[in-house]
């Protein structure tokens, strides 16, 4: 049965064995990509519900810096307090001057804050975040908040990223068998439905075959996709707990400390000209409200360390660590302009 004018279809006429591999590869691939796309789901909740519910003490304000934007926020948090603190002085051009006060470090940052500026005063304040960014002490912040939990792991998200690997090159496989077996149909000369009507069994393997091998890889592009929306926050659920519990504890515009000035910004600088020396004081608030309508280094832009969870015996009250005046840390200058 074929329209009038139209040439009957023959797919590998003669070769069902053909038409019938594509299908079982295409099946296997979409096997493979649906189990990775699932793997890849189950790896990331476990990791970010991992020690859920965790109540963890022994924060300071540079801890939370770096859950909100990694090690450029810590830096920018260090800059901020030692500047208000006197520790330093920045002069016009953004530059960082030594002030041989032989004022004492409090922190393992601001050691490095302060031998960087004692070694080269009037270094440039992106020079010296990018130091103090990549210090040693940065590093052991990091390593002290993924053992606490509140971080994944770089090994766990080396595993992630494989998986995520795996899934672009099934849907490679996936999209160019799509354009294969097309091809194979378009060949046929002929109109596939009255061929599927007709009986044909090799255009309809090769239809079968079609069609699973979109939705592998419409499964692997999906998986993929949602991957990438989750590597904008390297959080565990403990992480974000924290920092909610955080910023109940520190409210913005009422606590005063290194801890608000570490998590809001430079907006809580009351020096207006450091604030601008330092990168423009306003961009702090606008920079947190933006985090907390959706993310940070950490995915999460919560304020806060002293409350219950994260009160700290080290930096998150009083005066250490430079803890006086304005942060970096959120956007406004530090956080978002200048490093």
């Amino acid at each position: 049965m074929r329209l009038p004018g139209t040439q009957p279809v023959r797919l590998h006429e003669g070769r069902p064995s053909m038409d019938l591999f594509l299908l079982i590869l295409s099946v296997i691939i979409a096997m493979l990509a649906t189990r990775t796309a699932f793997e890849l789901k189950r790896r990331r909740a476990g990791l970010r519900t991992a020690q859920t519910g965790a109540r963890l003490r022994g924060l300071d304000h540079y801890d939370l810096a770096y859950l909100l934007g990694g090690p450029h926020r810590v830096a920018n948090t260090a800059l901020a307090l030692l500047a208000d603190s006197g520790a330093v002085r920045l002069s016009r051009g953004g530059r960082v001057h030594h002030v041989g006060l032989g004022a004492a470090a409090r922190h393992p940052v601001d050691d490095v804050a302060l031998s960087v500026v004692a070694d080269r005063s009037g270094l440039p304040v992106v020079a010296l975040r990018i130091e103090i960014a990549r210090s040693p002490a940065v590093s052991a912040i990091k390593q002290h908040l993924t053992g606490q939990g509140l971080l994944i792991a770089d090994d766990s998200l080396t595993e992630i990223g494989s998986l995520r690997r795996r899934l672009r090159v099934l849907s490679v496989l996936s999209f160019s068998g799509v354009l294969f077996v097309a091809g194979i149909l378009a060949a046929g000369r002929g109109f596939l439905p009255w061929a599927l009507l007709a009986g044909s069994g090799a255009a309809l393997l090769a239809l079968v075959s079609l069609l699973v091998l979109v939705g592998a890889g419409v499964v692997a592009e999906a998986a993929i996709a949602g991957h990438r929306r989750s590597l904008l926050t390297t959080l565990t659920s403990a992480g974000r707990e924290t920092l909610d519990a955080a910023r109940q504890a520190h409210v913005q515009g009422v606590a005063a400390g290194p801890v608000t000035v570490a998590l809001y910004g430079l907006g809580e600088l009351r020096d207006a000209g450091l604030r601008a020396e330092l990168g423009g004081g306003q961009a702090g608030g606008r920079a947190h409200r933006r985090r907390r309508a959706g993310s940070s280094y950490a995915g999460y832009a919560s304020p806060g360390c002293g409350g219950a969870p994260v009160h700290g015996a080290s930096g998150c009250g009083g005066g250490s660590s430079g803890c006086g005046g304005g942060s970096g840390c959120g956007g406004g200058g530090c956080g978002g302009g200048g490093g």
